[in-house]
């Protein structure tokens, strides 16, 4: 498929197929209206934390709702907490996965979130001492350019935890 007025970006979808998605189009609504029934949801991969690694790898994913964040917690003890992209290292009173000790770092401490209907982006931190304000140990979906990874992360490097 051809879109002359646009550039086409190529969206690779979990079932390996491509889907032409013209450039500016938000990525969920391109991935929903492209995609169309055809669409399985993917399962993104999120290290947490790690042997003395204070940050979410990656720091951020494009899904849409009904997609997996499998998070996989490793040494240290961390969280997953919903907070807001004005105020990163509070919790918003979303989502939190609870503390998930891992002191050796042994794979397998996982936790599994399905992204729910959002109108924009969702954003999250480590709620364990001052790894959010000190480290900047945050993690976003859908971040836009509007409100981008970078001003989220420094947001929270600018807190008070």
């Amino acid at each position: 498929m051809y879109f002359p007025k646009f550039t086409a970006l190529l969206t690779l979808l979990a079932i390996g197929s491509a889907v032409a998605v013209p450039a500016g189009e938000n990525s969920i609504e391109a991935r929903n209206k492209y995609a169309g029934a055809s669409y399985t949801p993917s399962v993104h991969h999120v290290q947490v934390g790690g042997a003395n690694i204070f940050q979410f790898t990656p720091a951020f994913v494009f899904a849409i709702p009904g997609d997996t964040i499998r998070f996989d917690f490793r040494q240290l003890n961390h969280t997953i907490t919903q907070s807001t992209f004005d105020n990163p290292c509070k919790a918003s009173g979303g989502f939190d996965s609870g503390f998930k000790p891992n002191a050796k770092g042994d794979p397998g401490v996982t936790v599994d979130y399905v992204v729910p209907q959002s109108n924009g982006p969702l954003w999250y931190y480590c709620r364990q001492g001052k790894h959010c304000s000190v480290n900047g140990m945050v993690f976003a979906i859908n971040p836009t350019v509007e409100k981008d990874f970078t001003a989220f992360f420094n947001n929270a490097k600018k807190s008070v935890q």
